[in-house]
């Protein structure tokens, strides 16, 4: 049913241009198509939206990374931490994409991050 997917949510775009939700599911649709070059700005877009919603930023970033843009996945994942500061996965996402890239000093620095905020969720 992805066609009737499609187009639930391209009529939700025209009655709330810019939605964040209808955006980000958009972007979902189209990872799922196989058509990952349009998720990315749909992604972005969500993300700029709503720039307090955790989810859409750190997917945005998986999905950044995944096209082969870690730098720009690292700048949007350290753009959501200063919002969430004590997110886990947002620290694993910096500490392994860090590490990928060869910074082992800010993957260490993210590691202990995480480790703090685990610790103090026990």
């Amino acid at each position: 049913r992805e066609a009737d997917a499609e187009a639930s949510l391209a009529a939700g775009l025209l009655q709330a241009p810019g939605n964040a939700d209808l955006l980000h599911a958009q972007g979902l649709l189209r990872v799922r198509q196989g058509r990952m070059s349009e998720a990315l700005p749909l992604f972005a877009q969500a993300a700029t939206a709503a720039p307090d919603n955790l989810r859409y930023a750190y997917v945005h970033a998986i999905a950044l990374h995944d096209a082969g843009q870690v730098p720009a996945a690292i700048t949007e994942l350290e753009r959501a931490l200063a919002r969430h500061p004590d997110s886990p996965e947002l620290l694993v996402g910096l500490r392994d994409y860090s590490q990928s890239m060869g910074d082992s000093a800010a993957a260490t620095r993210y590691g202990k991050r995480l480790d703090e905020v685990l610790a103090t969720a026990r």
